[in-house]
């Protein structure tokens, strides 16, 4: 007896309007088992088919018909269930279940309106229901109709202050119709309750930050997580928002100590670029071995590789590269390891290294580019030629390519090439100190235009007035122009800045000799060729200046 009560209050939908239990035919009550059963099984369409035979019998059944609507749900027919979901709302029009079904069909359908009007019906019906009033203000949010939104939740709080699920809600719908106020006065007063809810805190936070008080959503953060230590959402945020001022090592804190109780390899990447940026080397190294005991990853030789760099350690920075080129052979791992070879000056490896790279990403504009400055350093300035012409070809504007096509030009002996390269990058950039330098020292070197010389390189040196090179070429620019006095001012400066430049010592020597101080000409070229015991030109003039004596 009691099986037959409950078929026949589901097959009524539990409605005050449902006809008494004796109204349902026993053939309705068999053909709705038989439906159960069949969907029990997965075998949906029997079930509809049964449910239909069923409603023959009860027509006026909304639990028939909101059965229908599921069957149809499941099988994707939604137009199908929406209209036997309508048919059990007409029939049970008290039944808060059949209003709230058939607003999700609604909503699924992308009919808001329709959908909202439904959950109206169920928040009338059910006030106090939770899900209700939250599902309702959704919608109204959803429809841009925010102001009702906070009522309906507003409502529910005045019943129910102690729900802090729903005043959470309410503070946001605020936040979302730009009652800031209103929304801050909800979280604070939830966070004096609950210091450490970190959705609280992180809500309040963003809204701080939003209105640019940052110090403010900081301090949150901050006591949040004393009160939620453990809470791995304050802490990335926390983490977050140093790394987006730019505060690194703050940021990096963070990151450990959500590593140190969450050992996870995306955390371990994170703290890497922190450490990196927060220019922690020393960590950096550090945590790239101890993630590789593990497992060798490309990307942390990267980050390892970078690092020793930045710590002058290129032997171990070159293995870290040269692992990465075995791992991963791409243009960043044969660029850094190239580069690291050019800084050790081991210019036929990085030859080698960039060589094949040339070859292999040959649209690859940094490659081509130091291939061409390990060539030149290497003093293949003819070879260099090819890759540095490719390299502008990719970048035909970059200045760093144009001086260094421009130095390969002068030192293979294309004056006119190397002039024109400067010329041409001095367009793009009229204030090039290297350039402007490079090319007045080239003029004075041949005692050619040296008054505009002299104005390139007073330009380059109001760039850097302390640059030796610099203060050396007007040295020399006043030397070739007859000034002695000023040569040897600007001279004496220059070997001031730059004790160990041998150029600057040898124009010492040449401005002495001239000015006739034969022991201090020969001090100073012995010293430029103690700096460069290869310079040949200097060891005649020493020769020369001996032997006439």
């Amino acid at each position: 007896m009691r099986t037959l009560v409950v078929l026949t209050t589901l097959l009524a939908g539990c409605a005050a309007t449902s006809p008494p239990y004796g109204r349902v035919p026993p053939e309705a009550i068999e053909h709705f088992v038989d439906a159960k059963v069949k969907e029990f099984k997965g075998r949906y369409a029997e079930a509809i088919v049964d449910l239909n035979e069923a409603l023959m019998y009860a027509p006026s059944s909304p639990g028939i018909c909101r059965a229908l609507a599921r069957d149809y749900l499941r099988l994707g027919k939604l137009q199908s269930a929406i209209h036997f979901a309508e048919r059990a709302v007409e029939l049970s029009p008290k039944s808060p279940d059949a209003h709230r079904f058939l607003s999700y069909l609604y909503r699924q359908a992308g009919k808001e309106e329709e959908a909202l009007r439904e959950m109206e019906e169920v928040v009338k019906l059910l006030p106090d229901d939770r899900d209700a009033v939250t599902a309702l203000a959704d919608l109204y949010v959803a429809l841009g109709r925010g102001e009702e939104a906070a009522k309906v939740l507003g409502r529910f709080v005045e019943r129910h202050p102690e729900d802090p699920d729903v005043r959470l809600r309410l503070a946001r719908v605020f936040q979302t119709i730009g009652k800031m106020k209103e929304a801050e006065k909800i979280y604070r007063s939830m966070l004096e309750e609950d210091p450490g809810r970190d959705d609280v805190a992180l809500s309040l936070g963003a809204l701080l930050e939003r209105e640019d008080r940052d110090e403010e959503a900081e301090e949150v953060y901050k006591e949040a997580l004393e009160s939620n230590p453990f809470s791995f959402r304050l802490r990335r945020k926390l983490g977050e928002f140093y790394l987006s001022k730019g505060r690194w090592k703050e940021a990096a804190e963070q990151y450990e100590a959500i590593l140190a109780r969450y050992p996870d390899p995306v955390v371990q990447k994170v703290l890497l670029t922190m450490y990196e940026r927060a220019g922690l080397h020393d960590r950096v190294v550090r945590l790239a071995r101890s993630i590789l005991k593990q497992k060798e990853d490309p990307e942390v030789y990267y980050y390892l590789g970078r690092s020793l760099v930045e710590l002058g350690k290129l032997e171990e920075a070159a293995g870290a590269f040269r692992r990465l080129v075995a791992l991963e052979d791409g243009p960043d791992a044969r660029l850094n390891l190239g580069y690291v070879y050019i800084r050790m000056e081991d210019y036929s490896e990085a030859q080698r290294v960039l060589g094949e790279g040339f070859r292999k990403f040959p649209d690859e504009p940094n490659i081509a580019f130091f291939l061409g400055v390990a060539l030149v350093r290497g003093e293949k300035y003819e070879e260099a030629l090819k890759p540095l012409k490719r390299a502008l070809e990719l970048k035909p504007d970059d200045t760093d390519y144009l001086f260094e096509l421009g130095v390969a030009y002068e030192r293979s002996g294309r004056y006119d090439d190397a002039v024109r390269v400067f010329r041409r990058l001095l367009k793009i950039d009229p204030d090039h100190a290297l350039a402007l330098n490079y090319l007045g020292y080239m003029f004075a070197e041949r005692g050619i235009n040296l008054e505009e010389a002299r104005e390139m390189i007073k330009r380059a040196l109001e760039k850097e007035p302390d640059n030796g090179a610099f203060l050396d070429s007007m040295g020399w620019v006043y030397y070739q122009m007859g000034d002695l006095k000023e040569a040897e001012r600007y001279l004496r400066k220059a070997v001031e800045r730059d004790k160990e430049n041998s150029v600057i010592w040898e124009h010492l020597g040449d401005l002495a000799r001239r000015l006739g101080r034969k022991e201090e000409a020969l001090k100073s070229w012995k010293r430029a060729l103690k700096l460069d015991p290869s310079n040949a030109n200097v060891k005649e003039k020493i020769k020369q200046l001996e032997e006439g004596e």
